[in-house]
């Protein structure tokens, strides 16, 4: 039997939820405070009466978190949508949030926020003022195929020749 002193515990407290949501991604519904110590994809965070937290160096994907108080961001966190009172990047953090509805944004100098919109129709209207350029990037990502490898005199590998640039240009070689 092993040390039960040095493995960690977790509690579920009285009140909470967890249950799969989306595509087996977990949902999870506490009725006070969350810290996530582990990265993972979610459906679904809420904080009901709480804040949230997420470590330095835990990256979490989540298509809504909603937080009644903080949400404070010390790794990683990639979402559709947030909701909470105050969001807080700190020092190395990075946020990709499409839409953000919170009272107070504070960033720190070496965070990093992508996103942020207020609403649907606010992203929809954005990205239709560059519909070409988007357009033209999911063509140019789709044309691009990775550069097959060829050994050389049984050395090392080396990039095959006759790949089109990106430019469009003439293929090389």
């Amino acid at each position: 039997m092993t040390d039960d002193r040095h493995v960690p515990t977790m509690i579920i407290p009285a009140g909470a939820e967890i249950s799969a949501g989306g595509d087996r991604q977990l949902a999870v519904r506490t009725p006070g405070n969350l810290v996530i110590q582990n990265s993972g994809s979610f459906s679904a965070i809420e904080c009901v009466n709480g804040s949230l937290r997420i470590d330095a160096g835990v990256r979490v994907e989540a298509e809504t978190v909603r937080v009644a108080d903080t949400c404070v961001v010390a790794g990683s966190l990639t979402a559709w949508q947030v909701h909470a009172k105050k969001l807080v990047l700190e020092r190395g953090s990075q946020a990709a949030i499409i839409l953000l509805q919170a009272e107070s944004v504070e960033l720190d100098r070496q965070a990093r926020l992508v996103g942020n919109f207020g609403s649907e129709k606010e992203l929809s209207t954005t990205l239709g003022r560059f519909g070409e350029r988007l357009r033209g990037l999911t063509q140019q990502a789709a044309e691009e195929r990775p550069v097959p490898l060829r050994k050389v005199d049984g050395a090392a590998a080396e990039p095959a020749r006759g790949r089109r640039p990106p430019n469009g240009s003439a293929p090389t070689g």
